[in-house]
């Protein structure tokens, strides 16, 4: 079973979160973050696909 995370924040702490997941074997699949205008942008390769509110919108495999 793959493990994945979807981060909440696309500042620098989310960055060095992704990276510390990423060396910790996870798949980090998107970030969300608080400012819609964030969405579309990348970070370390990652998507940023939306804001807090459509963390709600993630199944269990991590798509919407």
């Amino acid at each position: 079973m793959s493990k994945w995370l979807v981060i909440f924040g696309a500042g620098g702490h989310g960055k060095v979160v992704a990276e510390a997941a990423q060396l910790s074997g996870f798949d980090v699949l998107a970030f969300v973050d608080q400012s819609p205008d964030r969405c579309g942008e990348r970070l370390l390769g990652i998507p940023v696909v939306g804001d807090e509110r459509d963390l709600e919108s993630f199944d269990k495999r991590g798509t919407r």
